[in-house]
């Protein structure tokens, strides 16, 4: 028989609370079921800005998922509007984000309605650090609209050429010219406003391979150029061998390109499944993979992260690949598992010792190495998403197995539920077997208030996002230089 006084225990570091207990009064209770922490103001501000809340959870629709971090954003952009808007800026400037849409909602809630003047003026400041082409100011002029409208506040300097090329585009739509010399005056007016994005000009010129060719000559924005590589292709202007060719893979792999483009990773990680799968998921184009662009894109993921100095210290990769990893990566064409997957190439790339392990109501080695293909990587973890989540296991595990970590990496959604015990009991526990003082990172995938990371332990660190600054993060962490 079982004795369930055997549970009872106060002894440091040896007291266990199964997850769906509340082990500690700041907790609260997370999507799931399962008692974590919840994060402080800030950080949730930071979770959404880097993360987004396109696409939901799996616990959360994405429609409540966005008013409840709506609630918080303009919370601050009502009483904290310079605050708020600086956040947005640091992480809209250092790319730290695959999509620039929170930053640029956060900057025109707060530009809207900032109690204080001073706040609203300190946000405007702002605007032209977080909105920085003509994609943006559409994207910002939709914000406004729905809070105030469009008026002096905004820095709208970059408008003025903007529509003047996006008129000259239409003049040609309508001009009833032939198709040969309608291309050919979009390809002038492409060559005359060296600024103008692809979405200015009409379907007719989109589908003309010279007008794409002029743009891309034009050094069209690298961020852009990943997401029309299926175009590119599809229309014969990447073909091998090709000038254009050239062109475009030299940009992708360049760490300079990348920096001033401020492309995200996740970004790249996208474009490579998108390219490598040859079709449309929305549409019905399709087109024929050229090998030089796949494997360009394989070389920017990590060109994108720049140099990493490593921790040189035992690192536990621990990924989460339970159901609720299975959902989409804040509204991606990958799971959130797939992300994570990627991102631990990474890690593995830069440390000299490191073991990479999946859970969810089990754990075991995950068959990665640092010099697969990105569609590998993504390919052999797509499968392996199923069952409950106890983060608690990495620690659990080690302590079991005597195997020495200096620093665990949990990477999760944080909806924890199914283990016997916490992860910061977890994490207690194998300090006190071990004598090891281990860190722990918890690097969440979803803009949720939720951390199993304990905020009073000064060995753990809460990241959230999957930008080219988190590696080093890490890594500087698990030194203990922060």
């Amino acid at each position: 028989m079982t004795d369930a006084l055997r549970q009872v225990v106060t002894r440091p570091g040896h007291a266990v609370t199964r997850q769906s207990e509340q082990a500690d009064p700041r907790q609260v209770r997370n999507s799931a079921g399962g008692w974590t922490f919840a994060i402080p103001g800030e950080a949730r501000v930071r979770r959404f800005l880097t993360l987004g809340t396109q696409g939901g959870t799996y616990y959360v629709s994405e429609r409540a998922l966005t008013k409840a971090n709506a609630d918080v954003i303009l919370d601050w952009a009502r009483n904290r509007p310079a605050e708020l808007a600086a956040i947005a800026e640091e992480i809209s400037a250092a790319g730290r984000a695959p999509r620039n849409q929170p930053a640029i909602f956060a900057v025109m809630a707060a530009m809207s309605l900032g109690e204080t003047t001073e706040g609203r003026q300190a946000a405007a400041r702002a605007f032209p650090a977080v909105v920085r082409t003509g994609t943006h100011l559409f994207t910002a002029a939709g914000y406004l609209e729905q809070f105030r409208g469009w008026g002096r506040g905004a820095d709208a300097s970059l408008l003025p050429r903007m529509i003047a090329g996006y008129e000259s585009a239409r003049d040609i739509e309508r001009s009833g010219a032939r198709a040969a010399d309608k291309t050919r005056h979009y390809v002038q007016l492409v060559r005359d406003f060296p600024g103008l994005p692809w979405e200015a000009l009409p379907d007719e010129a989109r589908g003309q391979a010279d007008v794409w060719r002029a743009l891309t000559e034009n050094g069209m924005p690298v961020t852009a150029l990943l997401r029309q590589l299926p175009t590119l292709t599809r229309l014969g202007v990447l073909a091998p061998m090709s000038a254009h060719l050239g062109m475009v893979t030299a940009r992708l792999t360049d760490e300079e390109v990348l920096r001033k483009g401020r492309v995200h990773p996740v970004a790249v990680l996208i474009a490579a499944k998108t390219y490598a799968s040859g079709r449309s998921e929305r549409g019905s184009s399709a087109w024929t993979p050229v090998p030089q662009v796949t494997a360009a894109l394989g070389d920017a993921f990590y060109a994108a992260f720049g140099a990493v100095e490593p921790s040189g210290k035992r690192t536990m990769i621990a990924l989460d690949v339970s159901g609720s990893m299975s959902c989409s990566a804040a509204g991606y064409n990958l799971m959130a598992s797939e992300v994570t997957a990627a991102m631990s190439l990474v890690v593995m790339r830069t440390e000299p010792s490191w073991g990479v392990y999946a859970f969810n109501e089990g754990i075991s080695p995950l068959q990665l190495h640092p010099r697969m293909a990105l569609e590998d990587v993504t390919r052999r973890v797509a499968g392996l998403t199923y069952g409950g989540t106890d983060c608690a296991l990495p620690m659990l595990w080690a302590a079991q197995a005597n195997v020495e970590v200096d620093t665990f990496q949990v990477w999760t959604d944080n909806e924890t539920w199914a283990g016997h015990a916490h992860p910061h009991e977890a994490l207690a526990a194998y300090r006190q077997k071990t004598g090891i003082p281990a860190r722990q990172q918890v690097i969440a995938t979803t803009p949720t208030e939720f951390s199993i990371a304990d905020p009073g332990d000064p060995g753990t660190l809460d990241v959230s996002g999957f930008d080219a600054a988190v590696p080093r993060l890490l890594a500087d962490h698990s030194r203990g230089d922060i």
